[in-house]
């Protein structure tokens, strides 16, 4: 007999935390997952309507999503495009990101930046800064690397780039932040 995977979408799941909570709740309601990435799971079992139901409601908690549309599949796998790239899961590409996602969905750019924009009420480019900000915390915190080879590992065209679209989401500047941590850090 062959197996029956299934494949479920999962909105606002976009991190490894996100992740590990999916794989928990799966284990939790008896389901086995065969491959868990940011935001689509492939159970090793068809999804009957009532783990459905049991898995929505388990993952509601969590402020995550089944999705069950076609558009917000896509906006989900846009979603989900977006952190492989500048969450180092997948090689730095070799074009613009509007000509790798639109190869990649198979789509034009324009029709899927309006369907985000308007699934998200806010544009692909303003996401994609978002999350190359938060990543650019995350190393400034962990102090491991200088602002330079920061804004090297997240494409930024210059120092003077990441710097500028820093401030503008944060408030301060990458030095800045990275001393307020210091600084909280060690009065803790």
């Amino acid at each position: 007999m062959a197996e029956q995977h299934s494949r479920i979408f999962i909105k606002n799941m976009v991190s490894n935390c996100c992740r590990a909570v999916v794989k928990e709740q799966l284990s939790n309601l008896g389901l086995t997952p065969y491959e868990v990435q940011l935001g689509e799971v492939e159970l090793i079992e068809a999804l009957t309507e009532d783990q459905r139901e049991n898995l929505r409601v388990a993952l509601q908690r969590y402020d995550l999503e089944l999705v069950n549309d076609k558009n917000a599949k896509l906006v989900t796998h846009i979603k989900r495009l977006i952190l492989k790239v500048y969450y180092g899961q997948e090689e730095q590409i070799k074009t613009n990101f509007s000509e790798y996602l639109s190869a990649q969905v198979n789509k034009s750019y324009q029709y899927l930046s309006s369907l985000f924009l308007k699934a998200e009420g806010t544009s692909i480019q303003q996401f994609i800064i978002n999350k190359k900000i938060e990543k650019a915390k995350a190393l400034l915190v962990s102090q491991e690397l200088t602002v330079s080879e920061i804004a090297y590992r997240l494409d930024y065209s210059s120092v003077g780039h990441l710097c500028n679209q820093f401030k503008k989401v944060t408030g301060f500047t990458p030095s800045d932040f990275r001393k307020g941590y210091v600084l909280s850090a060690s009065a803790s």
